[in-house]
């Protein structure tokens, strides 16, 4: 089997722990507490898990793309304790940005859950989940996961019990998200994996990272902006039901995601060897990756028709919720693709490009987001689903 043959399964696997196990856990959590309890657990999840990208600082793409061409020891211990100094720095401005968009909000009054995905911010400067993809190391990623997710299902089984019981489920969600974090930080402390660098090192670093980190962030922050928005504008309950598209479409991107994360090493030793073979397998990729999101695009909304009609998920959620929210599925098709499209672009030494794109594209959107929120706030998410649609328009065009 292929390096990239393994690196897809394992992802794949990887990812069926780290999204189907909570994604699993949903209806469960929906029918004990309801549907407008779970919605606040998903509004201070969303919030936390942009700060995880804030903080990841684009390691996930540039780090694997370093690592996965370097060939001395030393170099790597440089590169990831600059990492970790980089991600300390970001991690005390996102934890400005969670404070405050957390508790001005309506749901702000409940300090154990904004404390419980706190957690999660925290794990956000000890993931090494990058470093190990870069290395091979598919089997360690597996087993942390699996670890991890089964640890935290186990204990919803065990300890909740009712609908009083929401901080302890926000415990056990930020707990299945952190968790992996802590036992990086222990693996990479145990072989020594640190060394001092200097601080012109770090700042080539962070520059070196600005550019995909400056599109991640950017393309990451409009979904938090419009929940946090969204959240003044729903009832309880669509709030729910935002919550759980979300989470379905979240998990559906990550399935995903095995594709362009295991083709970053593979597409960035091949550019170095046979360009042919670059742009060929490229082409051939965003093919199957455009066909699969067009696919997903039509089962995800059945898929959760079918959760509700056959009560699988009850908890007080009605169809009719669903109709506004259900909308944000259509932008799986712009994820999928910007995701290997911008990608491309970096290998490309086209960094500069990615990261106006995405100002380009908030520019637009931001005169009609202050349209839609003075004139029609009902149909927001109409202008989400249309910034992502124009992103992958320029991203597309940028490649050529």
């Amino acid at each position: 089997m292929t390096k990239l043959k393994t690196a897809v399964l394992s992802l794949t696997a990887l990812k069926c722990f780290d999204f189907l196990f909570p994604l699993i856990l949903v209806p469960f959590a929906i029918n004990i507490i309801g549907i407008e309890k779970y919605g606040e657990i998903s509004y201070f999840q969303t919030i936390s898990l942009f700060m995880l990208i804030i903080i990841d600082f684009g390691f996930n793409v540039s780090g694997i793309q370093k690592v996965a061409t370097c060939k001395s020891e030393i170099s790597e211990k440089k590169y990831i304790s600059a990492s970790v100094a980089i991600k300390f720095l970001l991690l005390f401005f996102a934890s400005i940005i969670y404070f405050v968009l957390c508790l001005n909000s309506l749901q702000g009054n409940n300090i154990t859950l904004v404390l419980s995905f706190y957690l999660v911010v925290l794990s956000g400067v000890f993931n090494f989940q990058w470093y190990y993809q870069a290395k091979g190391r598919y089997k360690f990623i597996l087993l942390v996961s699996v670890l991890s997710r089964i640890s935290s299902f186990i204990l919803f089984f065990i300890l909740v019990k009712g609908e009083d019981d929401v901080e302890l489920i926000a415990i056990i969600f930020a707990m299945m998200y952190a968790m992996p974090a802590w036992i990086h930080l222990l693996e990479r402390i145990l072989n020594a994996s640190f060394s001092m660098v200097s601080f012109r090192y770090i700042k080539l670093v962070f520059y070196s990272n600005w550019s995909i980190f400056s599109y991640r962030a950017l393309n990451s922050g409009i979904l938090p902006l419009y929940v946090y928005t969204l959240g003044f504008i729903l009832s309880p309950a669509q709030l729910g039901a935002l919550g759980l598209v979300q989470r379905v479409l979240g998990a559906t991107i990550n399935f995903s995601t095995p594709i362009t994360q295991a083709l970053i090493p593979h597409l960035a030793r091949l550019k170095k060897s046979d360009g042919d073979e670059y742009h060929y397998s490229y082409r051939k990729y965003s093919l199957i990756l455009l066909v699969f999101s067009l696919l997903l695009l039509m089962i995800i909304p059945i898929f959760i028709i079918l959760l509700i009609k056959y009560k699988i998920i009850s908890g007080g959620i009605i169809l009719s919720d669903l109709a506004y929210p259900m909308l944000m599925v259509l932008t799986i098709v712009p994820h999928i693709m910007n995701s290997l499209f911008s990608q491309n672009l970096v290998l490309l030494g086209k960094r500069d490009l990615v990261r106006n794109t995405v100002i380009y594209s908030i520019m637009i959107a931001i005169p009609l987001y202050i349209s839609s929120l003075f004139f029609i706030p009902e149909k927001i998410i109409v202008v989400y689903v249309v910034t992502y649609y124009i992103m992958m328009y320029k991203l597309k065009r940028g490649d050529r």
